[in-house]
């Protein structure tokens, strides 16, 4: 008996050992996640889960399966018929953003999925997706086949006569519908248009460096937004300013600037109620003036021509109306000098090698 427990023991130790070998071993080979996602969504978009099961769905059960985990971060905004979604994943470089629109929240997640996938393997080809079969037609039944008609007697059978065998009842078949292909499905990131919006801005400002002083200044502004470029053409107004050749001279003259410019603003920072970015322009215009105290009274004008670097910060409490807020600096072609003839001191004005600009105002967006 004590042998016959020793070895009743002996047996449920090694099942136990063999078990937690296997349920180890298991564990091991378990695939961790591929992402780990922070999904922001309105209620009616699908679900941080599920974006996640289409990720795998893409890449396979054998995909790429980096590391660590992919940190991920997507923030969908918008209502119903006009979705955006702010994709920022981490890279080698620093984190990279993706800006995604769609009609459909559901378009969303599927694109997001996608970029997903393409950062975690770029070489992935991302299968078919799983359509709903057709469904069954039930076979159309067969009529019964109608009684055969009364025959007269048959004659008696000779020898010589074989039986005539009798014709098959028909039968009819019905060929069930064939439904028509499903169309395949576009990621929203192909339906985004390039195109996003136009704008029209109003400004006041003031210079320092291109007329004498502190000069007040205001212009109209319009824009085409290009994806992530701006491009940008407006006109600028700086009415005369004046200027003595001296200190407590009662000569001098006065000063104004008319001019146009054009250029382009690149927006890496871009939300839909956020924007900030780089701006390079130029600006082609007249820079006038016209002598003061003298007794003949002249006026001269020159070329303006300026390119200029700044930034651009936007801000849009309403969605069609927001304020704007441009810093920039002029760097002129050329600094011509407006003097008077025969006056002791001469220059009136010349401007400065750098021109300084500060421009406040508002912008419609349609």
């Amino acid at each position: 008996m004590p042998e016959t427990r020793t070895a009743r023991a002996c047996w449920t130790s090694c099942a136990v050992a063999l078990c937690s070998a296997v349920c180890a071993a298991a564990l091991a080979q378990a695939p961790g996640p591929r992402i780990a996602l922070r999904w922001s969504a309105p209620s009616e978009c699908p679900s941080s889960s599920a974006v996640s099961g289409e990720v795998d769905r893409i890449l396979g059960e054998r995909g790429a399966r980096p590391a660590k985990p992919l940190e991920v971060n997507a923030t969908v905004t918008g209502t119903a018929g006009s979705y955006r979604v702010r994709v920022e994943t981490a890279g080698s470089d620093g984190p990279r953003v993706r800006i995604i629109e769609g009609r459909s929240c559901a378009a969303i997640a599927d694109a997001t999925a996608l970029i997903i996938a393409l950062v975690i393997d770029p070489t992935v080809v991302p299968p078919e997706p799983v359509r709903p079969s057709p469904p069954e037609t039930a076979a159309s039944p067969t009529p019964p086949t109608p009684p055969a008609p009364p025959t007269a007697p048959a004659p008696p059978a000779t020898s010589s006569a074989a039986p005539r065998p009798s014709a098959p009842a028909p039968t009819t078949t019905v060929a069930a519908p064939t439904p028509p292909p499903l169309p395949p499905r576009t990621p929203a990131a192909a339906r985004t248009p390039l195109f996003r919006s136009f704008r029209v801005a109003g400004w006041a400002g003031a210079d320092v460096g291109s007329l004498p002083g502190v000069a007040p200044g205001f212009g109209i502004e319009a824009a085409a937004i290009l994806g992530a470029f701006r491009l940008e053409l407006g006109g600028e107004l700086y009415p005369d300013r004046h200027a003595l050749v001296a200190k407590g001279s009662p000569f001098g003259g006065d000063v104004g600037l008319v001019a146009g410019y054009g250029g382009v603003c690149y927006k890496p920072l871009a939300t839909p109620t956020f924007e900030l970015g780089p701006c390079a322009e130029m600006e082609l215009g007249r820079l006038h003036a016209t002598g003061a105290g003298a007794d003949h009274t002249t006026s001269g004008a020159s070329l303006w021509a300026a390119p200029r670097a700044g930034v651009l910060f936007g801000v849009f409490p309403l969605s069609f109306l927001g304020l704007r807020v441009h810093a920039a600096a002029a760097f002129p072609l050329e600094r011509p000098e407006f003097v008077l003839d025969n006056v002791p001191g001469r220059v009136v004005h010349q401007p400065g090698p750098v021109a300084g600009r500060l421009e406040w105002g508002v912008e419609a967006r349609f």
